[in-house]
């Protein structure tokens, strides 16, 4: 293996001691915010509450669940709870349990309730249930611990995929604005 394949390929360095099984869920987390998400982890392990408050869940959820990875979370936030709580206020329409503009406000109060509250409030507790998840399946694939903390360190860390994603928004937010100015 080449010195960059094996940079690319190797666990990402952190503080945290990565000998323990705590190390595991630390080589996925990956350098950023290791010591941020493994203090909350050990909180978890440790029987306490799963509410945790993550800022960056508050303001940009569907880019946080991106950009640690979460793909289904992140789907099921952007198509699932949308479609759900349209299909409530459906619900409540069709059986006449409420106006139209009645359903609306309950579901605008229901839809930004649930992810302005609930979802930063137990984000940490669902990164944590991701990671566990993520090193159960790679303590399963690989018997030696150095094979297992290198996969992790691999599969894990973060995505770059919200950035190109911002990016892709700025440049459609731009071009929409040139052409609303040139009145094409």
């Amino acid at each position: 293996m080449t010195e960059l394949e094996s940079s690319i390929y190797s666990a990402p360095e952190s503080d945290t001691d990565v000998s323990t099984a705590e190390g595991h869920l630390a080589a996925y987390v990956g350098p950023n915010n290791t010591d941020y998400y493994m203090d909350r982890f050990s909180r978890f392990e440790s029987g306490q509450s799963s509410v945790s408050w993550n800022w960056p869940a508050f303001f940009l959820t569907a880019m946080w669940l991106l950009y640690r990875k979460m793909w289904a979370a992140a789907l099921l936030y952007w198509i699932g709870i949308p479609v759900a709580v349209g299909a409530i206020g459906l619900v409540l329409v069709s059986m006449e349990i409420m106006s139209p503009v009645a359903a609306d406000m309950l579901t605008t109060v229901l839809y930004y309730g649930f992810s302005l509250t609930l979802v930063p409030m137990y984000a940490n507790k669902l990164y944590y249930d991701h990671a566990q998840k993520k090193v159960e399946g790679v303590k399963g694939s690989y018997s030696d611990s150095e094979q297992q903390l290198t996969e992790l360190g691999r599969i894990g860390g973060t995505s770059i995929v919200p950035f190109f994603i911002a990016v892709l928004v700025v440049v459609l937010f731009i071009f929409v604005f040139a052409v609303g100015l040139s009145g094409v």
